[in-house]
């Protein structure tokens, strides 16, 4: 006559909850071990902005290599959970809606690790840079932002630096620190946008 063998239900769940719980622990190792570059590409990112982060397909997208890692994960994840719509930002959005937070600090340090596009600045605009204390937060030159969350924007591309302040000053870009710099835009004309966006292109 068989008999039916009886193994206690907890130990079993605990045994199966266990196994489930490193396959997840082992899965968000595997995500965070991700290579940035490997991300970059597959998540398509590559296709607007260039390989690197260094070309992108419009001149009306930013430029996003040796970016600093914080102001890159800020933005994605604004982006990604639509803090942030203005410009073409939306284009981006459905790219990024699934994309965890440990795989945008991946592709953030791969960009962050990468020579930084910009050139030496030059142009008239230097002296609306000066006037208007735009080096107080962003540097100098636009390429050493006191803080991480602010944007290198030395060398960056002109129409998406104009479009940028116009938006920060209109309000349809309010994410993140864009807040502080509305006083700052606020009364400047667009031939001062334009001169200083010339300015900050660089070489």
């Amino acid at each position: 006559m068989s008999r039916t063998i009886r193994l206690p239900m907890l130990p079993v769940l605990l045994a199966v909850t266990g196994i489930a719980a490193a396959g997840f622990a082992g899965a968000a190792d595997e995500v965070q071990a991700r290579d940035g570059e490997t991300l970059y590409t597959e998540l398509g990112c590559v296709y607007c902005h260039g390989p690197a982060g260094r070309e992108p397909a419009l001149d009306e997208y930013p430029k996003l290599a040796g970016q600093t890692e914080a102001y890159l994960v800020q933005q994605s994840k604004d982006i990604r959970d639509r803090a942030r719509d203005n410009g073409y930002t939306g284009m981006m959005q459905p790219a990024v809606v699934n994309v965890t937070d440990a795989e945008l600090a991946a592709v953030a340090r791969y960009l962050a690790g990468q020579p930084y596009a910009g050139g030496t600045p030059k142009g008239a605009g230097a002296k609306a840079y000066a006037q208007n204390a735009c080096g107080s937060c962003h540097g100098p030159t636009g390429a050493e932002p006191i803080v991480p969350t602010y944007p290198k924007i030395a060398g960056q591309n002109r129409t998406y630096l104009i479009n940028q302040m116009h938006d920060i000053k209109s309000g349809d870009r309010d994410n993140g620190a864009s807040v502080a710099m509305r006083g700052v835009v606020a009364n400047m004309g667009d031939e001062t946008i334009v001169a200083i966006a010339e300015y900050l292109r660089g070489q």
